[in-house]
């Protein structure tokens, strides 16, 4: 007999839950976190306002359909593979790369100097060194400090060989922490692909800080990784679904009309072109496209059993 279905809740967003359930009609509940869950997923996915977008698999189905398909309900369920992005992680450990490989390269060091091989061919070099400085004929001196110069490159080739990491460029990372800064500050994002097959459909959605049932984004990692290797759920409302062809509304078609087209309207003009132009930008970095959707996450749990 198969075991009841166990959910492990890792995200949880209590008070966006209780909104919705008071605005379906449900009064204020004390309950624990997964029977509100439960009783979330039964209201919002009556009479077909919610889609399992797992349903969706079937031969021949692309990220067009789906998409078409998801972007119709307001809820949504999703059970795929699961991409953890912690940006604010991300910028410290750019921050820390260079200082974190060159003591990695100094532990390589230290123990290449303490191994026999080593020893062997600094000692071997030593003495060389040492009878090419005692030779009084200068023929034979010649001789041996060629030798030391071929002994001199094997030993830095070896050295090389052992210890060869190479560090960002200082510029990099400096821009790197920049676009995190400006656009991306404080964000965690989750990519769930629902489909192995169709990995170009992902839902994408932020996660908050304080949602976390673990108390924290390092205690959920520390168990699960950034890419855990169970499938994960996630449950929530769609926020965004970008279209192909970009926004059907044009926000600067205002600016092409006669009664705007003066002298006063110019600077507002300007102001709007740069601000729209660092949205675009924002845009990008923000990975939110066609045809892909966003989610506003409500919880996230691993079925466990069942």
């Amino acid at each position: 007999m198969p075991s009841k279905p166990v959910l492990d809740i890792l995200y949880f967003d209590a008070a966006k839950c209780a909104s919705i359930l008071q605005q379906l009609g449900e009064a204020p509940s004390q309950e624990p976190d997964f029977a509100r869950l439960k009783r979330f997923e039964e209201l919002a996915f009556q009479g077909g306002a919610g889609l399992d977008v797992n349903t969706l698999a079937g031969p021949g189905v692309e990220a067009p359909y789906i998409n078409e398909k998801v972007k119709a309900v307001p809820y949504v369920r999703a059970e795929g593979w699961t991409s953890m992005e912690d940006y604010d992680r991300f910028k410290n450990m750019a921050d820390n790369s260079n200082a974190m490989i060159e003591f990695i390269g100094r532990c390589t060091v230290n123990a290449l100097e303490q191994s026999a091989e080593y020893q062997k061919a600094q000692q071997e070099l030593d003495n060389v060194r040492a009878a090419a400085k005692k030779e009084v004929d200068r023929n034979k001196r010649a001789g041996m400090e060629a030798r030391v110069k071929h002994l001199e490159t094997r030993f830095r080739n070896m050295v090389a060989e052992q210890t060869q990491m190479n560090g960002l460029p200082d510029w990099m990372v400096a821009g790197f922490g920049l676009f995190i800064e400006s656009f991306l500050r404080g964000r965690i994002h989750l990519r769930c692909f629902p489909f192995d097959g169709i990995p170009e459909f992902q839902l994408l959605a932020n996660l908050k800080r304080d949602c976390f049932v673990a108390g924290s984004f390092d205690n959920l990692i520390s168990a699960y990784g950034t890419r855990p290797t169970a499938k994960l759920t996630m449950l929530g409302f769609v926020t965004a679904a970008p279209d192909a062809k970009g926004h059907p509304f044009n926000f600067m078609s205002q600016f092409a009309r006669p009664a705007v087209a003066q002298q006063d309207a110019k600077l507002e003009q300007a102001f709007r072109q740069f601000f729209n132009a660092l949205e675009m930008l924002e845009g990008l970095i923000g990975f939110s496209r066609y045809p892909n959707i966003t989610v506003y996450p409500i919880a996230v749990y691993r079925k466990l059993g069942g």
